[in-house]
């Protein structure tokens, strides 16, 4: 750019100064005339900077740069460039403050009742409602987790159709567009998919629909499915019904394959309801045992008083044992079966009459 630099002079410009100097090249300790026409066409904001400025100066220019760097935080971020105040203040809404409401955390139907914490609007934590008649202040993993569904970025924000967004007013225009079709066939060709539907009105508005359209099929998906428990319910009462165990009346809780203290729907209210049985019974003087035979262990055999690992094949049969167990003890010289249970590895089951020495859970 220059030519050849002298070498002898840019080493005794270098030792005559008054301190250390900082340079990137040979051009530059030169400082000549040449050098200076090329700074200021290649980078004419900075031509002025390549003196070396004065202690006020440099101060001056890190100020600067700490003021600069500070702004790159500011504005931009996601669209937006300001905010503004409410317009219309929300009630109950201070900026800055924790604001908790009651909701409720639905899990294959069964509604848990939960306390949301938001900041702002933003929903920060889930605690359980102590005064939910179900959950009774209790709560569970999934119930926790939820909240971060919401900030997932792969949530739905729109009505889809055939895999892109759509709108709700789009929606509305189909669906009345169809109905005609509908009424004339009686809804052959339309199907419903839902989860399980435990709400009154939820199901109100189902029992008009398929009154209206009879050939509508209506189908269920379950995270867990409960159609052995129905079933049993069936052709136990006659009909499906929701089995509801009270372990407050309940003196020996026998549990076959049922993991009720576990993870599924219910668990909430039914591990606080047993934990009151058993804290209930202790302070009578007794103990609420609980039994539990499983192919494989479980929460509930793990936390039961006696627990046999039965296989699934020789489950029904120890239930009929069960049956029998209580009319054959009460018979003078009966024996009692034990056909179930032959050769599973365990703990076996209490008799009648022994005593318990475990503290309640």
């Amino acid at each position: 750019m220059t030519g050849a630099p002298d070498i002898a002079a840019l080493r005794a410009k270098l030792a005559g100064g008054d301190g250390p100097r900082f340079w990137r090249s040979l051009d530059a300790v030169a400082d000549s005339p040449e050098f200076r026409a090329y700074l200021a066409a290649e980078f004419p904001s900075a031509s002025r900077l390549a003196a070396a400025p004065e202690r006020r100066g440099f101060l001056k220019l890190m100020a600067a740069s700490f003021a600069l760097g500070g702004l790159t935080a500011c504005g931009g971020g996601g669209g937006r460039d300001y905010e503004v105040p409410y317009v219309n203040q929300p009630e109950r809404i201070v900026p800055g403050t924790d604001l908790s409401y009651a909701s409720s955390a639905v899990f294959d139907g069964f509604g848990n009742g939960i306390l949301v914490t938001t900041r702002n609007g933003r929903p920060l934590k889930i605690e359980g409602n102590p005064e939910h008649p179900w959950s009774r202040g209790g709560t569970d993993v999934l119930a926790q987790a939820s909240v971060l569904g919401l900030y997932d970025p792969f949530r739905s924000q729109a009505v889809q159709h055939l895999g892109r967004p759509s709108s709700w007013a789009a929606f509305r225009a189909d669906l009345q567009g169809r109905m005609p079709g509908w009424r004339e066939s009686r809804g052959e060709g339309l199907a419903l998919l839902t989860g399980p539907v435990t709400s009154p009105g939820v199901a109100a508005q189902l029992a008009w629909l398929r009154a209206a359209y009879p050939a509508l099929r209506w189908y269920v998906g379950a995270g867990a499915g409960r159609d052995g428990i129905y079933e049993g319910a069936r052709q136990a009462y006659g009909r499906p019904l929701e089995t509801r165990p009270d372990f407050g009346r309940a003196r020996t809780i026998v549990a076959l394959d049922g993991d009720f203290l576990d993870l599924g729907p219910g668990q909430v209210g039914l591990s606080r309801r047993w934990s009151e049985a058993r804290r209930a019974a202790y302070a009578e003087g007794r103990l609420l045992t609980l039994h539990a035979a499983a192919p494989t262990p479980t929460l509930t055999s793990a936390k039961a008083d006696r627990g046999l690992v039965v296989p699934a094949g020789r489950l029904e049969a120890l239930a009929r044992d069960l049956l029998i167990w209580p009319r054959a003890a009460r018979s003078p010289g009966a024996t009692i079966p034990s056909r179930a249970g032959r050769g599973a590895p365990g703990r076996p089951s209490p008799r009648p009459g022994e005593a318990a020495s475990s503290p309640p859970a």
